[in-house]
């Protein structure tokens, strides 16, 4: 999968940013995406500490999820120089993420950045996935003292992978 940047200039007009911008707001789409991934590790950590100190099991499984990985991808121009900075240009800057096998399954919101509540009906049958994603923004928030949390969980569901 790739994204690119785009910006807004009139009711009906998409455009890309210029390249120094795109590149600079790709790059920190992509340092989210790390830090989400860090985070999300993270709260795996703190869930499998807890399991291993109990006397015993949890009653229920604890599912297995994981962010896509991805990395930027930058297209040079040659430029006309003399120094070797002036070498290269940035053309463009692209947000690469993994492919996943079975990932043309149905796209779906876990939960809105706007509560911390299941965007999912009791009755679907991911909604049991989407209360644990749920718990984890609790123990983000709380184990990093209210700091950050991961918000708006959405992706799919695939017979290899949860993708969040």
């Amino acid at each position: 999968c790739c994204s690119e940047m785009t910006l807004l200039h009139a009711p009906t007009a998409v455009t890309r940013y210029d390249p120094v911008d795109e590149f600079t707001k790709t790059v920190t789409e992509a340092n989210l995406l790390f830090w989400g991934i860090s985070l999300f590790q993270f709260t795996y950590s703190f869930i499998d500490n807890h399991i291993l100190k109990a006397a015993q099991p949890p009653p229920f499984s604890i599912p297995r999820l994981r962010f896509v990985f991805g990395g930027v991808a930058v297209v040079h121009e040659v430029s006309q120089g003399t120094t070797a900075s002036a070498t290269t240009t940035i053309c463009r800057a692209y947000l690469v993420e993994e492919f996943m096998p079975g990932g043309n399954s149905e796209f779906t919101k876990f939960v809105h950045n706007g509560n911390a509540v299941p965007w999912l009906d009791e009755d679907d049958p991911l909604y049991n996935l989407v209360q644990f994603l749920c718990f984890t923004q609790h123990v983000q928030y709380e184990m990093s003292g209210g700091l950050v949390f991961i918000s708006d969980y959405q992706g799919c569901f695939t017979v290899f992978y949860y993708i969040c």
